[in-house]
């Protein structure tokens, strides 16, 4: 069986500079990983309705109804290409996000989709509410055939993350959450998000917190860093 790892942050945090970048690297060790895919979460019809509703200045949609979407796409993308990889030995699946964003920011615009999800999966499983950990949202919901090895939550500093965000704003590829409230705000829910989760971990390296970022180096060797860890600890997976 192959391995499923999920990359988390806020827009603008590097997850996907760091999933190509992994992707990159992890391809240079071909004798022990044959087959590794990177996924951005944007393959599926589910993801193109996203975004043509995301640029409308109004849609008129519920908070729920959009972020519904959002869970049908991780649904589709783990049925018709995520399992399909992880049934080949030793393959390696990066995706860029997971059902944990679907929540934060369903919850950051009102939504209840949190709620429902933990209603229905108390009532499939049996388990109470507070049973009910990351593991068993990603199987239940997505039907799964494997529970993911690590959550990596990329969290350089907000003032990083306004940066990006300016930068985005300049060139005209920034939507809501880049609003300089917002980025402050969806900063502090997936540090919350993270101490939620881990509380439930199945053990103490399922979720990493990889915030240690040396303002007096650049972006690109603060995220070398990072990948340099995340490396390590993919292929130390493979060796246990």
């Amino acid at each position: 069986m192959g391995r499923l790892y999920f990359f988390e942050g806020p827009d603008g945090s590097g997850k996907t500079i760091m999933t190509k970048h992994l992707f990159d690297r992890i391809r240079e060790e071909r004798e022990y990983f044959p087959y590794i895919e990177a996924l951005p979460n944007k393959k599926t019809f589910a993801y193109d309705k996203i975004k043509e509703i995301l640029s409308m200045e109004d849609p008129g949609i519920i908070p729920d109804a959009i972020q519904s979407l959002f869970l049908f796409n991780m649904i589709d993308t783990f049925e018709s290409i995520i399992n399909s990889i992880l049934t080949y030995p030793n393959s390696i699946v990066l995706v860029d996000r997971s059902l944990i964003s679907t929540f934060i920011y369903n919850s950051m615009n009102g939504g209840t989709l949190y709620d429902t999800c933990a209603s229905y999966i108390t009532k499939k499983t049996g388990l109470r509410e507070n049973e009910a950990d990351f593991d068993i949202f990603n199987k239940t919901l997505t039907h799964s055939i494997i529970n993911p090895s690590n959550v990596f939550f990329i969290m350089p500093p907000v003032e990083i993350l306004l940066k990006h965000s300016k930068d985005r704003m300049q060139s005209n590829e920034a939507d809501v959450n880049d609003k300089v409230d917002n980025v402050k705000s969806t900063y502090n829910a997936y540090k919350d998000a993270y101490s939620f989760f881990s509380n439930k971990a199945r053990n103490v390296n399922e979720f990493i917190m990889l915030d240690n970022w040396d303002m007096n180096k650049s972006e690109e060797e603060n995220y070398s860093k990072m990948s340099d860890i995340i490396l390590e600890m993919i292929l130390l997976d493979y060796q246990s």
